[in-house]
């Protein structure tokens, strides 16, 4: 599995993978500045991840299914975000769809069929299989 590293804050240098494996078919809109969010060395979120904010630019966090609200999800997250162990006080922002096209058989567990039908109600993402 590829690990991109988009919105991370450091420098690495060193092969991370050669396969790349798109969710989105088509991204429309993403939300404006994106948010910070909290990391650690090692981290990797996949894109199709989804994401709380609070507002413009501010601090995202992922949806945890069984904790947070389905409804206060905005988007998905556009790409991976792969934070490497040896960073030191990494940083990361993410960059979040609001509008588009998603394979949804390629998204992250943490994507229910109860968050779909949340999102679908509230969001402009057409959740599409790849059949």
């Amino acid at each position: 599995m590829q690990r991109n590293t988009y919105n991370v804050y450091g420098r690495f240098e060193g092969t991370i993978g050669d396969q790349t494996i798109p969710i989105w078919l088509q991204v429309i809109k993403r939300w404006p500045s994106g948010g910070e969010i909290a990391v650690s060395p090692g981290d990797y979120i996949p894109a199709g991840t989804p994401i709380i904010i609070d507002k413009i630019g501010g601090t995202a966090k992922i949806f945890v299914d069984g904790t947070d609200d389905p409804d206060g999800v905005i988007g998905l997250t556009w790409n991976d975000v792969y934070v490497h162990p040896t960073m030191t006080a990494p940083t990361a922002t993410v960059a979040i769809v609001t509008d588009g096209t998603v394979l949804s058989d390629r998204l992250p567990s943490t994507v229910t069929s109860a968050l779909i039908d949340s999102m679908k109600s509230r969001t402009q993402i057409l959740f599409a299989n790849e059949d």
